[in-house]
C-alpha cells in the first residue's frame, strides 16, 4: 500500500527564469529533492507509526516501509510504500503473560487473550495460542499490520507535513547548487 503525496512548487517560475538551461538544472534538482523527501518521510512515518501502535522498537516498522526513489530519465516522483504481515504481539509495550492468558495493548487498547502463553519457538520468543484442544498446532498472536496503520489520519498528517517542508527546502538547495556549478 502506498500513499500518494502531491507537492506543488514554483517550478514554472524557475523554468521561466532559467530559460534554455532549465532542463539541465530543474530535472535533476526535482529528482534529488523528491528522493530526499521520500527518505525523510519514510523516517517520520516509521516514528509516527511506532508511537501510534505502541511498539517497543522501530525495527518491525522500518522493515515494512521502503522509499521508492525517482530515477534519471523518468518522471521525477518518489513514494513511501508499506508492506508486511501483522506485527507479533511481543513487540508491543505492556504485553505480558498471566496465569489465565496474555494481556496486551496493541494500538493503546487493552486486550486479554484467554489461554495464550509465551514460548520460544525456534529463535522466536513470542506469544502463542493453541488452535484447538490438542497440543499442536499453535499460532502466533499478532497485532495490526503496518499498512493498515499508515493510512490513519495522524500518520498521514505527519507524512504530508514532513514531505512538503523537506521538498521545498531541498529543491531550493539543489537548484542553487546546480546553478553554482554552471
Amino acid at each position: 500500500m502506498s500513499i500518494e503525496l502531491q507537492i506543488k512548487s514554483d517550478v514554472l517560475e524557475v523554468e521561466r527564469m532559467l530559460g534554455n538551461m532549465s532542463r539541465q538544472v530543474i530535472d535533476p534538482a526535482l529528482r534529488q529533492a523528491a528522493n530526499d523527501s521520500a527518505k525523510k518521510t519514510k523516517t517520520a512515518a516509521g516514528r509516527s507509526i511506532k508511537t501510534v501502535m505502541g511498539l517497543r522498537r522501530l525495527k518491525p516498522v522500518s522493515r515494512s516501509l521502503r522509499a521508492v526513489t525517482a530515477r534519471p530519465g523518468q518522471v521525477p516522483s518518489a513514494a513511501v510504500v508499506a508492506t508486511g504481515a501483522p506485527i507479533p504481539l511481543s513487540e508491543f509495550v505492556g504485553t505480558r503473560a498471566t496465569r489465565k492468558g496474555v494481556k496486551a495493548k496493541p494500538m493503546g487498547r487493552a486486550v486479554f487473550i484467554q489461554s495464550g502463553f509465551r514460548q520460544t519457538v525456534g529463535a522466536r520468543n513470542s506469544f502463542w495460542r493453541r488452535k484447538g484442544k490438542r497440543r499442536l498446532p499453535i499460532r502466533e498472536l499478532t497485532g495490526p499490520p503496518v499498512p493498515s496503520v499508515m493510512v490513519k489520519q495522524v500518520v498521514n498528517k505527519k507524512m504530508n507535513e514532513v514531505a512538503l517542508t523537506t521538498f521545498r527546502d531541498r529543491f531550493a538547495g539543489h537548484v542553487a547548487r546546480r546553478l553554482r556549478r554552471i
